[in-house]
């Protein structure tokens, strides 16, 4: 039984219990309001009142049938909102990289210095957060793509049914499925408790078969180096849970033992997001209303259902794809900078790019310090491109600008197979490329994502952006897409809105009202909704003693940089 001092969950009458607001952002305040906003200490869970045992059994059922469903349906948050009906070669035309590297060459969501302006992040923007939030968005939603037809139909709660309608391969959940779940991930063949890590030549790297390919439960986490490095470094905090749980635990089951490490994992990834990656992308003021005032767009059937929304899968969350930068320096041995992708014969040498799909050699080992801030203060200087590369690197600010390379992917590289893509927009090095941009707004085109401007009215947001905000009628030389005033649409794609808002409202430093709204609710219902989640429980990292857990704290409990946590309390639960 769940006890009741645990469970500060209101059930009261600030909203009907007919919706089943069971776990509103008011319900995370304990671990919400002290982690991702700042704002002081927890609050104690004795305060939020006492709940009914009325309460308790609707939650427990809720939890039962809706935390780790079999079935994993996707929806829509604005069901009485159209999909967009943007002409498919608009949206190649905005998205496709330019023939050149001059302002009038360069496309219209393409970056390059040729613009003339400083794109870096400023507010505790270290580059490492951009996977953070890839690795993140690779746990919550993996979707196939739905029928036409079913994804025109609107269905009144917002869910997508029958035959053809679109799955999420992922649960909807802080799980980490996307490193435990979908295909596997092999066990140590020493100590089956303990996660397969390694080649005969780099012990961080993912154990991989004779073509080089990881053996991983999802694929995706091999799409470049960095994202395959982090998420090895879960795993590998994975089995250092494990090494303290046979000295600390006694006897226990092989199989107990994977199982406290698994869950020590995620609790751990959940503290990181809510500490890390959530302030850094959503603005305080939104924070704190959703946490005073509840969810207002992820509840109802949505959330009971724990379905994953288009507009967060192949919206809001696709900010990543324009904070990336174009290269990195992953440590002292390389003394260069290397392109995420390649642009030129010379960079698609195998040691001159950072493509994934291969055994990492250990000279790309990456120096996490260059990666996350472990002092809360940067070395190097970030407001140029080169010299940023000495020390600790930032991401770019969200915009509708993506770095070079991102225009530039390589078909049938990991995560890219050839199938996937209808044709290919350019080539590099004799090999066919494709933007990524087009790619994410064809992708939300054939998923049925509302067109942006209608989003944010149905949403009620404080500030609705309007078609000048885009420039897209603007010449290519001051910066616009160079589209004839009779061409120009009446709305935008949903991502682009997205990305667009954030510049506009927040100079690119987080996300704005409709982006960061979608953002929060989604994820702080996903926590909310899982019984196990930290946010349901009173918490505290074993490892630091307290429940804002950074990243940087479990590279250094990863590495053997901080003192070894003493878990016989997990040992007994």
């Amino acid at each position: 039984m769940v006890s009741k001092e645990h469970r500060p969950w209101d059930c009261a009458a600030r909203q009907p219990l007919v919706e089943k607001r069971l776990f509103s952002s008011r319900d995370t305040r304990p671990l919400f309001l002290a982690v991702a906003t700042g704002s002081g200490p927890n609050i104690p869970l004795s305060t939020m009142g006492r709940v009914p045992a009325l309460c308790h059994s609707v939650v427990l059922l809720v939890l039962v049938l809706g935390s780790h469903a079999s079935a994993n349906p996707v929806g829509v948050l604005f069901a009485s909102v159209p999909f967009c009906r943007l002409d498919r070669n608009f949206l190649v035309n905005i998205s496709s990289a330019g023939s050149g590297n001059t302002l009038a060459e360069l496309g219209y969501m393409e970056d390059s210095s040729a613009r003339g302006t400083d794109n870096n992040a400023k507010d505790r923007a270290a580059a490492g957060l951009t996977y953070l939030g890839q690795l993140l968005s690779h746990d919550l939603a993996d979707l196939d793509a739905g029928d036409v037809e079913v994804l025109a139909n609107r269905p009144k709660d917002g869910i997508f049914r029958g035959r053809g309608r679109p799955r999420n391969k992922a649960t909807f959940a802080l799980d980490l499925d996307t490193l435990y779940g979908r295909d596997g991930h092999p066990r140590d063949a020493g100590d089956s408790g303990k996660m397969a890590m390694g080649t005969p030549t780099n012990p961080v790297d993912f154990p991989r078969d004779a073509t080089g390919a990881a053996r991983i439960a999802d694929a995706r986490n091999d799409e470049h180096v960095i994202i395959a490095q982090l998420a090895g470094l879960f795993l590998r905090a994975h089995n250092a849970f494990v090494d303290i749980i046979n000295a600390s635990c006694g006897p226990l089951t092989r199989l107990r033992r994977f199982r406290i490490a698994k869950r020590l994992v995620r609790e751990h990834f959940q503290s990181i997001i809510l500490t890390d990656w959530l302030p850094l992308f959503v603005t305080r003021p939104l924070l704190v209303d959703i946490n005073a005032n509840g969810r207002r767009l992820f509840k109802g059937p949505l959330y009971r259902r724990g379905v994953m929304p288009i507009e967060f899968a192949v919206g809001s969350n696709r900010l990543g794809h324009s904070i990336a930068r174009g290269r990195y320096r992953l440590n002292g041995l390389t003394p260069d900078p290397k392109r995420i992708f390649p642009l030129n014969a010379q960079e698609a040498l195998p040691e001159n790019n950072l493509v994934g799909g291969r055994p990492i050699p250990p000279t790309f080992n990456i120096e996490w310090n260059r990666f996350f801030n472990f002092s809360d203060s940067r070395n190097g200087d970030i407001s140029n491109d080169t010299d940023q590369f000495a020390g600790l690197q930032v991401y770019r600010q969200i915009d509708r600008l993506f770095a070079r390379p991102m225009m530039r992917l390589p078909i049938g590289g990991p995560g890219l197979p050839p199938q996937r893509i209808a044709n290919s927009t350019s080539e590099v090095n004799n090999q066919p490329v494709v933007s990524l941009a087009t790619l994410d707004l064809l992708r939300g085109k054939s998923l049925g994502l509302p067109c942006g401007m209608a989003a944010a009215r149905a949403a009620a947001t404080p500030r609705v952006l309007s078609m000048e905000d885009f420039l897209l009628t603007l010449p290519k030389a001051v910066g616009g897409a160079g589209l004839d005033p009779a061409d120009e649409p009446a709305d935008v794609p949903f991502l682009l809105y997205v990305l667009r808002e954030a510049k506009v409202q927040s100079s690119g430093e987080r996300l704005g009202d409709l982006g960061g709204r979608i953002q929060a609710e989604v994820i702080l219902g996903a926590l909310e909704r899982d019984r196990w989640s930290i946010t349901n429980q009173r918490w505290k990292s074993p490892i630091t003693g307290d429940a804002a857990f950074r990243m940087v704290d479990l590279i250094n409990f990863v590495e053997g940089d901080l003192e070894v946590p003493d878990v016989s309390a997990m040992c007994r639960a």
